[in-house]
């Protein structure tokens, strides 16, 4: 029996944008600091005194700017890293909302949804203007985990049952305990904790490592879990050496992308110490190709 109706099913779709041309201009209007917008030459008064500034006088209009609050800020960089991540359905705004019942009034508002052809992420975002730390969240993680399980079936109803579909609790400024209740509630739900030291990984892999970045993002976030069924048989030719048997085998770099993982020596990756790895960067590895004359 299905989860959601033809019109549910509809309403999410209305809400997300799939256009590239018009995630293309919602990308860009998300990663400015500002909210900008037009307004006519009688009204911009009124706007002055509720804290918006003059950008650009226009032929009938003027072009004003406010800068964004910290939590709209938040979930708009959170938006904008997973389109750089490769993701191209992605909600339109945070007027999206998701049932987690059959009963058409329970449904709760996303900041962000994620969705590409394999996996889809739901992000909640939480802000504050400064550090601190964290209040308890045990009511809210409790509910969060009853309302989980009509999430998952909602989006696979909607966008095709083989996607493997992760919860992410985003935080800025806010501090949870490494061993406290709330990160413990977070680890038995299955959901990825995603703070600023998170944000600060992804977005250094985005710059470094490109289009490589999403399959090294993935490693992180899925984790000790089992993301397809799908069996993978390499040709490989068996050896020995000191006393140990080796294998030596030829890959395509695509799939090695998708089954392998590089442990980054970075604050995101503090619970795995020891790392090993730093990250790549773009002059050295340059240097590391150009050819030596002697």
């Amino acid at each position: 029996m299905a989860f959601l109706t033809d019109e549910q099913i509809g309403d999410i779709k209305e809400k997300m944008v799939t256009d590239s041309s018009s995630l293309g201009k919602l990308y860009r209007s998300k990663k400015k600091e500002y909210i900008e917008q037009n307004v006519e030459h009688n009204e911009v008064e009124d706007y002055l005194s509720e804290g918006w500034e003059k950008v650009k006088e226009l032929k009938t209009k003027w072009k004003i700017q406010k800068p964004k609050l910290h939590s709209k800020l938040f979930e708009d960089r959170i938006w904008c890293q997973f389109y750089e991540l490769g993701y191209r359905i992605l909600n339109r705004n945070e007027t999206l909302k998701l049932p987690f019942t059959k009963d058409s009034k329970d449904k709760q508002q996303i900041d962000v949804l994620a969705i590409n052809n394999e996996t889809a992420f739901i992000i909640e975002c939480k802000s504050a203007e400064k550090s601190k730390k964290a209040p308890s969240y045990k009511d809210y993680f409790d509910a969060m985990d009853l309302r989980l399980d009509g999430f998952r079936k909602a989006i696979k109803e909607t966008y095709g049952k083989d996607l493997k579909i992760k919860y992410i609790f985003a935080t800025n400024n806010i501090r949870l305990t490494e061993d406290g209740e709330d990160r413990k509630r977070l680890d038995d739900m299955s959901v990825f904790y995603y703070n600023n030291n998170t944000y600060d990984y992804i977005s250094s892999l985005i710059k470094n490592y490109k289009n490589a970045a999403q399959y090294q993002f993935l490693g992180l976030i899925f984790k000790n879990e089992k993301i397809n069924n799908e069996r993978i048989e390499i040709p490989a030719i068996e050896g020995k050496m000191g006393g140990k048997i080796y294998y030596m085998f030829s890959i395509e770099p695509e799939l090695l992308l998708k089954i392998g993982f590089i442990l980054h020596r970075t604050k995101a990756n503090n619970s795995e110490m020891p790392t090993y790895q730093r990250l790549l960067v773009p002059s050295r590895d340059n240097k590391i190709n150009k050819p030596k004359i002697s």
